[in-house]
């Protein structure tokens, strides 16, 4: 009996233990269950954050070339407005020549209207002379009956015929000049208006096709951006299906990966962090830029205008050229007309063939002479005050030329600094470019895309601000354009197309210039992080020497070739500040 009260007491105290066990392992189970609750949770976490960075690269991927065309339409308008000012200077220049083309031409006109007024006062003066004549040959008939003056009156009609003859090769030779200046002008005229006319219809023909050629190139885009969508949405699929493969396999290597990725992804974000930096001072130095080109372009506005007034004066001048040729052509109807009387006199000459010129009539006529020339002395006079007075104008004209060239020397000065600040903005962004391709080579895991996120935000921001800005500038260039096609200066459309074309052709060449950096960037970036452990070995131990010696190794072993050494430089650069083993 005691015996089997002893094994009794034995048994229960070894089911309390074995209840103490049990109570021990479902305690450890339950830990164990929570440790792996909270592991699921974890990787959830994780695969929902792959998810959004895997729909923000796409937006990553697109701010970044939008801000590479920014940066390129920003240059883009800052050589249009260096174009624009020397086209300002030079045509300054031209209406200057213009001017004082103008003036010689005006004196030249002078000094014919006035020869020609006095040949008409001459020839009036002659007319009269005849009328009188003739009036006292008639008077005098009689008295001239005389034989013995006969060879008197003979010699007083050779001189008389010889005045005549004089006085008509005066007439035609004073005709010739005005009707060959006349023509001249006529043909000059002509000529202009045609080559107007060629001109306004070249710049139309090119308007359009400026028109045609951004349509198409916005089109390009658009497939570009298909593309790119498409490679996105693949490179998710692929991490989906990885995701799914790795689910069910939770061990402690995957705890030490995590631990490794939350310790980069702290390292990443202190870049981030740097990089927001950055990129808050370079947007600090584009807004400045931008107001610095505003400022310059309402300067530059203000210069045209003065331009147009100018063009105005010159258009003045000219239409005081056509009222010159106006009066020369009335003095020629003029001079005509007195031709006709001087053909009538000669007529009279002939029938009556008897004159007489006493000293009386010659004093009347030295008289009358005299007059003509007093009358001359004082147009002469003044003529001379108004070209005094034109003088002094052109003065005053030269001098506000010489205050519009100081004015585009200070904004040559301007825009040199203007220069100079968008080439550290170029810096800076080309500073930038190569964090992101730095941040780029981490895309073994989770942390290049969550510091592509932060640190692109703002990018994608600006960027599509600037789009804003850049389609406002399309539209701006269209209507300027339609502006030039619809102007009356052809120069200006002829110049503004040619620039077009160069601007073109520039933004191609830079164009194929950035495909080609990026598709050797992207093959580089694909074989770093498809690369073999040994072959990461190899770039990492390249990667360190070129760190403490400071060269590139860009044809070592291992490396693949036909990819740039500027390019192998940036990836070297990346993998050195990179711990890719343990982001492995």
């Amino acid at each position: 009996m005691a015996s089997s009260e002893a094994a009794i007491e034995a048994l229960t105290a070894d089911v309390e233990r074995a209840n103490g066990a049990a109570e021990a392992l479902n305690e450890d189970n339950a830990k164990l269950e929570e440790e792996n609750a909270a592991l699921l949770e974890e990787k959830r976490a994780a695969e929902s954050s792959m998810e959004e960075l895997t729909d923000t690269l796409r937006d990553v991927r697109a701010s970044f070339e939008q801000v590479t065309i920014a940066k390129s339409h920003v240059d883009e308008e800052l050589k249009e407005t260096r174009e624009e000012l020397d086209k300002t200077r030079d045509e300054l220049e031209e209406v200057t020549k213009a001017r004082l083309q103008c003036e010689r031409d005006l004196r030249e006109q002078s000094r014919k209207a006035q020869a020609l007024t006095s040949a008409i006062e001459s020839a009036k003066g002659n007319g009269r002379a005849a009328r009188d004549l003739m009036r006292d040959s008639v008077m005098t008939l009689d008295r001239l009956e005389d034989a013995a003056k006969v060879r008197e009156i003979q010699i007083l009609k050779e001189h008389h015929a010889a005045e005549i003859q004089r006085m008509q090769e005066e007439f035609a030779m004073a005709l010739a000049d005005v009707k060959a200046s006349t023509g001249a002008v006529a043909h000059t005229t002509v000529d202009e208006s045609q080559r107007v006319k060629r001109a306004m219809r070249e710049v139309e023909e090119d308007a359009r096709e400026a028109v045609r050629n951004a349509r198409r190139k916005e089109e390009e885009a658009q497939r570009a951006a298909n593309t790119l969508r498409e490679e996105l949405a693949m490179t998710k699929g692929r991490l989906m299906k990885m995701i799914e493969a790795g689910e069910g396999k939770l061990d402690q290597a995957s705890i030490r990966e995590a631990q490794a990725a939350r310790l980069a992804a702290s390292q990443a974000q202190a870049i981030c962090r740097d990089l927001k930096a950055e990129l808050e001072a370079e947007m600090e130095s584009a807004e400045s830029a931008r107001h610095e080109a505003s400022e310059t372009m309402h300067k530059y506005f203000a210069l045209r205008d003065k331009h147009e007034q100018r063009e105005a004066l010159v258009l003045h001048q000219k239409e005081t050229i056509q009222s010159l040729k106006r009066d020369v052509d009335m003095r020629e109807a003029d001079i005509d007309r007195l031709k006709a009387q001087l053909k009538e006199a000669k007529l009279c000459l002939r029938d009556n063939e008897m004159t007489y010129l006493n000293r009386q009539e010659l004093s009347e006529e030295v008289e009358h002479l005299n007059r003509v020339l007093a009358d001359a002395n004082v147009r002469d006079r003044d003529r001379a005050l108004e070209l005094k007075r034109e003088q002094e104008r052109a003065d005053s004209y030269a001098e506000r030329l010489e205050k519009a060239e100081s004015q585009l020397c200070e904004e040559t000065s301007k825009r040199a600094q203007l220069e100079r600040t968008m080439r550290d903005v170029s810096t800076t962004t080309s500073k930038a470019e190569q964090d992101m391709l730095r941040a780029q080579a981490m895309s073994a895991g989770a942390v290049l895309l969550e510091a592509e996120v932060l640190r692109l935000t703002r990018v994608n921001e600006q960027a599509e601000a600037r789009i804003a800005e850049l389609e406002h500038r399309v539209e701006t260039l269209i209507a300027r354009a339609d502006d030039l096609a619809a102007s009356q200066n052809p120069n200006r459309g002829i110049r503004y197309l040619e620039q077009l074309r160069e601007e073109r052709e520039i933004a191609s060449k830079d164009a194929e210039d950035a495909g080609k950096a990026v598709q050797s960037m992207r093959a580089a970036l694909q074989f770093v992080c498809a690369a073999s452990h040994e072959t990461r070995n190899n770039v990492v131990q390249y990667a360190k020497e070129a760190r403490k010696t400071g060269r590139i190794f860009t044809d070592a072993p291992g490396l693949p070739v036909g990819v740039a050494a500027d390019i192998w430089a940036r990836v070297i650069d990346t993998v050195a500040r990179l711990d890719l083993d343990a982001m492995q």
